[in-house]
């Protein structure tokens, strides 16, 4: 096959947004995430203690969706929020 003179147009389509599954606590105090995101695409998950103040967790690139994570640092802290997107 030849593409020598074709245009080859690729759709401007935005990905689906991260969305967060079931999340559950072990008693070790790790958290696991259920994130249901777009596969291929980098996602950035942050954790916060108060909603202002956000940190980079992990920067995975899923190959498959939904995506689960573990947060085996969660126990330490008294309170930890989190967030996913797309950079």
């Amino acid at each position: 096959m030849t593409l020598d003179a074709n245009t080859v147009t690729i759709p401007a389509t935005q990905p689906a947004p991260p969305i967060f599954g079931p999340v559950s606590r072990a008693l070790n105090g790790s958290v696991t995430l259920v994130i249901t995101n777009t596969p291929g695409l980098v996602l950035t998950l942050q954790n916060s203690p108060d909603l202002v103040n956000w940190t980079i967790l992990a920067t995975p690139t899923p190959a498959v969706s939904p995506y689960t994570y573990t947060d085996t640092m969660a126990g330490a802290a008294p309170t930890r929020f989190y967030r996913a997107y797309y950079p």
